[in-house]
């Protein structure tokens, strides 16, 4: 078989329920970290006004660390895709806008209220459609005032529905009794890194039990491990912190990837984001993109699925790396008990400085 044609004009982007309480998104969600500051201006609102057209309904974004080095500075990304859906033509009423909530309040940020104040004024709208708690990188962190403020957040409209980035199984059970004991609604989704080489949680037993029990869905992250996964192996490429330190294995499978994909007829990039799509707990995948080329590609994904489904798990199953390396009862990185300073460490540098 040939790849998929780079052109894809008659795919169209399902939905899938966030959740039992959640909106119905597009399986495909455009964000994760810079998305926005490292596109062509141009350039990214074609590329907003064709992923709109072509179905996808969810954005992510929030407020960062300036990427240039020593940058201490909140970066304008968030600034930029709004003017950016603007310019497309894009009504806020046809898209859903998640936006971060971090789990920090050193170095002068605020709490979640202050934060969400702020996210929204700079966005230039009045409410967020989700509110996505970051990960849980300080364990003496009292959960009740937290669901207490998401709580009054929702009431007060500005937001919806709310998720969890990377929290272990027990953590999530924890914040879904306390919704309960005060009436919030419970997170729709929890956000996990899942994909070909990254299993071992969302494939866990602790979170599917957690799943099957509170309603929620999953929404798969670091699908491509910042590039890895779909081919680009430049060691000057910044990528994320690495549970198992497994990304140097990750390269070394690149090849391997690379040939099964050229047997489905698809990308590396087209296998990475339609393998946790498999699973029928995954609501959506997040990624980002900075053409309208990688999104035509990355559409492919949906024709891979429709085709190949069928077929890529059984394809796909020597490519699991941090099986019985990494914990299913982990969070993003921290196995229960482990000392969480170096994620905190490379949270605040990666995010806020």
């Amino acid at each position: 078989m040939t790849a998929e044609s780079t052109s894809q004009p008659n795919v169209r982007v399902p939905r899938r329920q966030l959740g039992a309480r959640g909106p119905a998104v597009s399986v495909f969600g455009l964000g994760s970290w810079h998305t926005w500051d490292r596109a062509e201006f141009r350039e990214a609102v074609r590329v907003a006004r064709r992923a709109i057209d072509c179905g996808v309904n969810l954005f992510d974004v929030g407020i960062y660390r300036s990427p240039r080095p020593g940058g201490g500075l909140p970066s304008a990304t968030d600034l930029i895709l709004s003017r950016i859906l603007s310019a497309a033509g894009v009504d806020r009423g046809s898209y859903l806008l998640a936006s971060k909530v971090w789990m920090f309040t050193d170095r002068g940020i605020p709490g979640p209220t202050g934060q969400v104040d702020e996210a929204l004024f700079r966005f230039g709208t009045d409410y967020a459609d989700i509110l996505v708690v970051g990960e849980m990188i300080d364990y003496s962190i009292d959960l009740e005032p937290l669901v207490v403020e998401i709580g009054s957040l929702l009431a007060g409209g500005k937001a919806r529905w709310w998720g969890v980035n990377n929290w272990s199984a027990a953590e999530l059970t924890r914040v879904c009794e306390l919704a309960d004991a005060h009436s919030v609604p419970r997170p729709t989704f929890a956000q996990v890194r899942y994909s070909l080489t990254r299993r071992s949680i969302a494939q866990g037993e602790p979170l599917r039990a957690v799943l099957e029990r509170t309603g929620m869905a999953m929404q798969a992250s670091d699908v491509m491990e910042g590039g890895i996964l779909a081919g680009n192996l430049s060691p000057a490429r910044p990528v994320g912190f690495d549970p198992g330190d497994l990304q140097g294995r990750m390269r070394e499978l690149a090849p391997r990837i690379a040939e099964l994909a050229r047997r489905f007829g698809a990308t590396p990039a087209q296998l990475a984001l339609a393998y946790p799509l498999l699973d029928p707990r995954t609501a959506s995948v997040l990624f980002g993109l900075r053409t309208l080329a990688q999104l035509e590609d990355n559409l492919g994904a949906i024709r891979l699925l429709d085709r190949h489904g069928a077929e890529l798990a059984a394809a796909t199953a020597g490519l699991w790396l941090d099986k019985d390396v990494v914990r299913a009862d982990a969070s993003w990185s921290v196995e229960p008990g482990a000392d969480p300073a170096p994620l905190r460490k490379h949270i605040v540098e990666q995010y806020r400085g």
